[in-house]
């Protein structure tokens, strides 16, 4: 019985040691922003490199129509989903979507105007 109990403190040794891992502090948020621009028709990817270095990403541009946010570019989708798998490796990368733009500005006001049309507009 005496040899079990020296070998007590070694084998809850692995289990403290999962739990202060468990228990440690979320790191903080940095205190600066690095902010990334990517403009969807120019096909500029973003690597692992630049992603672990940036805070936030913006992806321009989506059109308003309709009260809603719209996807002008065929290719919009596979650069945002891009995007997303990148944030995932990432998590601390965040993800927004620029609307409007020089060309696309003519619906947000509408968009916005009444508090039905600002809720379609942000689902």
């Amino acid at each position: 019985m005496r040899p079990l109990r020296s070998l007590l403190p070694l084998l809850l040794l692995p289990l403290l040691a999962a739990c202060e891992e468990a228990l440690a502090p979320e790191p903080a948020a940095p205190a600066y922003r690095l902010v990334g621009y990517l403009q969807g028709p120019l096909g500029v990817q973003i690597d692992d490199e630049a992603a672990a270095r940036l805070t936030h990403v913006n992806y321009a541009f989506a059109n308003v129509r309709d009260d809603a946010v719209v996807l002008e570019y065929p290719e919009d989708p596979a650069r945002l989903a891009a995007l997303t798998a990148l944030r995932d490796r990432h998590p601390h990368l965040r993800i927004l979507l620029s609307v409007g733009g020089w060309t696309w500005s003519e619906n947000f006001s509408d968009a916005a105007l009444t508090e039905e049309s600002r809720e379609t507009f942000a689902r």
